[in-house]
């Protein structure tokens, strides 16, 4: 076992167990060239950590962010750490690889929940805040430049401050849209355990977006319906600028009973209830007499929507595909529902790979054991287990005596997953891990010196507004794909996926999202898996 000390902090390299086969498997196993054997584990007890959220920047650095409790006051800040591509802690970010930040607030609650980078590279922070023994609390953003300092262009001194009136407050998404406007989901609770869902934008310098909703905010008219113990957990943004959340909301049964269910709804990229969307906007989902809740939301190149949780009638995850008009798609998995078809998984985050397979991060609670594991699955694009993929098409971190609970994960630029969480003991102390796993669906995170391709292929106008025809030959029948993609390799658009088409010339004509930015763009071709990139510039 490897330590180092680091400001008072202990990181432990862990040798985590998986079943003893699982080493001939070629993915779905622990990179052990990650920190330390795959696992890294920060202990800071007897403060607490939990990691809560990962992005990956392009160059493979990782942002982790943590709530932490740092005495008996329950008092806590802004947390990050910076992690290098090995899993190692970064010593150029920000105070030799950690960031704490007050807000400004003495004698604090912070909890830092959600990460988010903006094509620039600069980092949003989102979470939220209660100062002790005054009427204050809400929710609050930051900005970062990617070596951790705060940008001091964003609002105020780098942060903004967003004050509820109600009991509770909790931030739980956050989203930046392809203009740079930011999007916060949260809900705060009156002490009757009554619910209001808040879905804040803001433009990019962190001013009220009034042009959303009823000035800047979307407070919900259609989660109310049941008043009760309302939560929501998730959004997710279309091509389209629509916004898909979901919450569960509670069903009261009698006296301390209360049934879970959760309800998917869907606005316009103004902040309006899509009448379009399901029935009038909303559809709810109970699939048991005890509790449903949706963790993750995702939205596929073809406008279908994934919904990720489970079911805690007896802990089994689960995958919800819903058709881009709301409609369960009932040729996904079983009836719609897709995943492991062993119980026991709680589900805490989800990631669609571009070949269409799934990644689901959460835990595992073995039958008959009180303690957990942390999980990563995969499933096949038709929602069934990808037996290619671990031990049952899932991999854990074990470690002895230990809670292991998976709360979030990314993908680095080569594909592997990385995820952060929580490992508790038995004497109920919290501490961080971030562990990495062996994927072979590498992703497009950067694109560098891309020599452009001498084949025969015709783009104009280029340069392009809003319209762009393409024409090209094939001299044999092949798989065709057709995507654009920005200067950092994120896709844009989607023009066609997996296509099969017979040798002939084609011209195909396409509408780019209104929302594209001026500036170059890739073309990317792919043909029976081989990439090929075309230079485009945006008026």
């Amino acid at each position: 076992m490897k330590l180092l000390m680091k400001k008072g902090v202990i990181l432990v390299g862990w040798v985590c167990l998986l079943f003893s086969y699982a080493s001939a498997q070629l993915v779905g196993i622990l990179d052990t060239t990650f920190a330390n054997g795959g696992v890294g584990l920060i202990s800071t007890q007897p403060t607490n950590i939990i990691g809560t959220d990962v992005v990956v920047q392009t160059n493979g650095k990782i942002i982790a962010s943590f709530e932490m409790t740092q005495n008996a006051n329950a008092e806590s800040k802004l947390a990050l750490w910076g992690f290098n591509p090995d899993g190692q802690l970064d010593s150029t970010f920000a105070d030799n690889g950690a960031l704490y930040h007050d807000l400004g607030l003495a004698n604090s609650n912070i909890k830092t929940n959600s990460i988010a980078l903006q094509a620039d590279g600069k980092i949003l922070v989102a979470g939220n805040y209660l100062v002790w023994g005054a009427v204050n609390k809400g929710i609050f953003i930051a900005r970062l430049w990617p070596d951790g300092t705060l940008d001091s262009s964003f609002h105020w001194n780098g942060f903004l401050l967003q004050p509820f009136q109600n009991s509770t407050v909790l931030q739980t998404d956050l989203l930046v849209q392809p203009d740079g406007k930011i999007l916060v989901l949260a809900y705060d609770a009156s002490r009757d355990r009554e619910s209001t869902v808040h879905l804040s934008r803001y433009h990019p310098d962190g001013q009220r977006d009034f042009g959303f909703g009823y000035n800047g905010v979307y407070q919900d008219d259609f989660f109310l319906i049941t008043k009760f113990g309302t939560q929501v957990n998730t959004m997710a943004l279309q091509p389209d600028g629509k916004i898909v959340m979901a919450a569960r909301e509670g069903l009261e049964l009698g006296p301390a009973r209360v049934n879970y269910q959760f309800r998917i709804a869907r606005l316009t990229a103004a902040g309006l209830l899509d009448s379009t969307f399901a029935d009038s906007g909303h559809v709810a989902f109970d699939f048991s007499t005890n509790r449903e809740e949706i963790k993750k939301l995702a939205i596929a190149p073809d406008g279908s929507i994934y919904a990720a949780g489970q079911s805690f009638s007896n802990i089994e995850g689960f995958v919800l595909k819903l058709e881009p008009d709301g409609q369960v798609d009932s040729t996904y998995g079983t009836m719609g529902l897709g995943g492991d078809p062993y119980p026991r998984q709680e589900i805490n985050d989800m990631i669609l790979q571009e070949d269409g397979r799934i990644l689901l991060i959460g835990e595992y609670r073995p039958l008959g054991a009180g303690l957990a594991d942390a999980l990563v699955m995969r499933l096949l694009p038709n929602g069934k287990p990808d037996a290619e993929f671990g031990v049952l098409a899932s991999a854990t971190v074990y470690m002895p005596n230990k809670f292991v609970r998976g709360y979030a994960g990314a993908l680095q630029p080569d594909g592997k997953i990385v995820t952060v969480g929580v490992v508790t003991d038995t004497a109920f102390f919290h501490d961080f891990f971030i562990c990495r796993y062996v994927n072979d669906a590498p992703i497009t995170s950067a694109i560098t010196d891309m020599p452009q391709t001498t084949i025969s292929f015709l783009t104009y106008p280029n340069p392009f507004d809003t319209d762009l025809k393409v024409i090209y030959e094939l001299a044999r029948s092949q798989t065709v794909s057709m995507s654009l993609l920005d200067m950092q390799g994120r896709r844009a658009a989607t023009f066609f996926r997996q296509e099969f088409q017979p040798e002939g010339t084609y011209e195909r004509s396409f509408e780019l999202p209104y929302h594209l930015a001026q500036g170059p763009y890739w073309l990317r071709v792919t043909m029976d898996g081989q990439d090929r990139f075309f230079m485009l510039m945006k008026n």
